[in-house]
């Protein structure tokens, strides 16, 4: 992978981001590596050499990472909390790594870090919820380690004070604690099993030259499309919006302009850097 730099970042902070100390170690896969699009995985894989991605882009991981290094800097040897563990389990063939910001064995808490924006806190998150069952599975399997609890411990980048005193629903506090669904410990076998098999399958598929597997709507982060009502096509504001068109048909007899909004594949747009070897994504834009 390459970086570009069309936004002027001083070569500094692009020396930094190029120093990626991250290993998954003697695993073959990671625990961040197992919820990822297996489609996405071959391809990234595939086209590691020639993936290019704008500095800006990685900038908030810089960011993370300095974060992460801070804390468990300033913590070490504070209490008998676990701390940056790396662990290891082996499961249908394969080893499985990964390794969890914070865990007290005392009271089974397992905590992880994520340095995010305010809007991301309010939405839905399955790969968080995924990511720390895969921790808990870890820490059970290969340490003995019953987890009880789960949590994300969110540190907003840009949390703003007046907004907060403002806006009672708005994070008070630039630090978000966000209790995570625990799983039953088959639960979180079956996934990690399942997961593994997945991106086994995707291998062995690239290594024959067969199709990859699709990414779903989930994988892809799709936007539900809506239907907005307007006087006319020329309209900027919409009369009404709807989640089905033909609420928006029945709403709009009398001759108003309907226009389809969203639908869009955001991770596919934004945030995928190996969109452009994509026959999925590449066929949604022939076909509109």
């Amino acid at each position: 992978m390459r970086f570009s730099n069309d936004f002027g970042i001083p070569e500094e902070l692009i020396r930094a981001m190029r120093q990626d100390t991250y290993s998954r170690g003697n695993a073959d896969i990671s625990a961040t590596g197992l919820i990822r699009p297996v489609q996405m995985a071959v391809l990234e894989k595939r086209h590691h050499d020639d993936i290019v991605v704008d500095a800006r882009d990685e900038i908030w991981k810089l960011f993370g990472k300095a974060t992460h290094h801070i804390i468990d800097q300033a913590n070490a040897g504070k209490d008998d909390r676990t701390r940056e563990k790396r662990l290891f389990a082996k499961i249908a063939g394969w080893t499985v790594s990964g390794a969890v910001d914070l865990l007290n064995e005392e009271d089974g808490e397992l905590d992880d870090y994520k340095v995010t924006s305010t809007f991301a806190i309010g939405q839905d998150k399955p790969e968080w919820e995924q990511q720390l069952n895969i921790y808990a599975w870890l820490w059970r399997v290969a340490r003995g380690v019953v987890v009880k609890q789960l949590r994300i411990v969110a540190i907003l980048r840009d949390w703003r004070r007046a907004e907060a005193e403002r806006n009672s629903e708005y994070p008070q506090a630039p630090v978000v604690p966000i209790p995570i669904a625990l799983w039953s410990f088959e639960k979180q076998r079956q996934f990690v099993h399942t997961r593994v098999l997945m991106h086994q399958t995707a291998q062995l598929l690239d290594e024959a030259e067969h199709p990859l597997p699709e990414c779903t709507d989930e994988d892809r982060w799709v936007r539900p499309p809506t239907w907005a009502v307007k006087k006319t096509s020329e309209s900027a504001r919409a009369i009404r919006v709807f989640d089905n068109e033909e609420s928006a048909k029945e709403f709009s007899a009398g001759g108003r302009f309907i226009e389809r909004r969203g639908g869009e594949s955001i991770r596919c747009k934004s945030w995928c850097s190996v969109s452009q070897w994509c026959q999925q994504w590449n066929k949604e834009n022939k076909n509109g």
